[in-house]
């Protein structure tokens, strides 16, 4: 597949080192290619395909570890969203999971690689968090008393950060082990992902501020706010954002992609535009872990 290629020139000085879901969606998969140069670095990506081919709701796209699958949450036709699984070497898409009048979003890959968690919404309506075993296809409710989950991600294989929908909305940092929760933040935005570096690992998250605008900040493996980190200021309009193999945070806004390099850049640049592909509103970005793919979630005008 073709790549077309961004080159941003970076002259690098030491110094200088909300829950609603939308009706429609198509899930894109791209190649995508990062590559460091001695003078800055350059993105460059493929020509693209929409994997989900729905006229419904698609969206939350999530690459397995091995990079060969992804799994999306989708409506279709019927009322109730399901996790699908996309093989990208054969182009097949199937059930991964399903539940009678049960809906299931977020699809996410604990760390292990043995179990799948999403936002299960239950016959009661209540929204908990749900583990789904690979090999045994059994499934279980984790911190079964939380049950206003809108969002989550993991920051290792028992501890895990939870968006919940209350007023205003709430990320807590959750035990599964011990049932322990701890409360990190509030007024809180959808967004989140770890960010390991090699010196510190932390939980990225996006907190809205009070002119309604929003920001980036890092909270730590005890649950608090890192003061180490520099809160980044979300793109206007935008606030979900994606970490790469290289530790790039990237953010979208219509049918441009931007990236920040934390502890170097100042503001964000232009790294690809998938216009040519006919996407026209990204909101959510994912990445494989191999550096290799992209996925983005085009909001259709409804």
């Amino acid at each position: 597949m073709m790549l077309r290629t961004t080159v941003l020139l970076v002259f690098l000085f030491p110094a200088a080192l909300a829950a609603q879901l939308p009706k429609t969606g198509d899930v894109w998969l791209f190649d995508y290619k990062y590559t460091l140069l001695s003078r800055g670095y350059a993105y460059a990506i493929g020509a693209g395909s929409n994997i989900s081919q729905n006229a419904g709701y698609d969206n939350q796209p999530a690459f397995a570890p091995s990079g060969q699958y992804l799994l999306y949450s989708s409506d279709r036709g019927d009322g109730q969203t399901d996790i699908y699984r996309y093989d990208i070497h054969e182009a097949k898409t199937e059930v991964f999971s399903s539940q009678k009048n049960t809906s299931e979003y977020s699809p996410t890959f604990v760390p292990g690689n043995k179990y799948v968690s999403t936002v299960t919404v239950e016959k009661d309506s209540a929204q908990r968090l749900w583990l789904y075993h690979k090999e045994t296809k059994t499934k279980e409710v984790v911190l079964p008393k939380k049950f206003g989950v809108g969002y989550h991600a993991w920051f290792d294989e028992r501890t895990v950060f939870l968006f919940l929908l209350t007023e205003p909305f709430t990320l807590v940092m959750g035990d599964i082990k011990t049932g322990q929760v701890k409360t990190v933040a509030d007024s809180i935005g959808r967004s989140m992902s770890a960010y390991k570096t090699n010196s510190y690992p932390t939980m990225l998250f996006t907190v809205q501020q009070s002119d309604s605008s929003f920001v980036i900040k890092a909270a730590n493996a005890a649950g608090l706010i890192d003061p180490r980190f520099t809160p980044i200021p979300c793109l206007k309009g935008s606030q979900d954002f994606a970490i790469d193999k290289e530790g790039n945070i990237l953010m979208a806004k219509g049918s441009k992609i931007y990236s920040w390099k934390v502890g170097k850049s100042t503001s964000w640049e232009e790294a690809m535009d998938l216009t040519f592909s006919g996407v026209k509103n990204i909101t959510r970005l994912a990445f494989d872990k191999q550096g290799k793919r992209l996925a983005v979630v085009d909001n259709k005008p409804e």
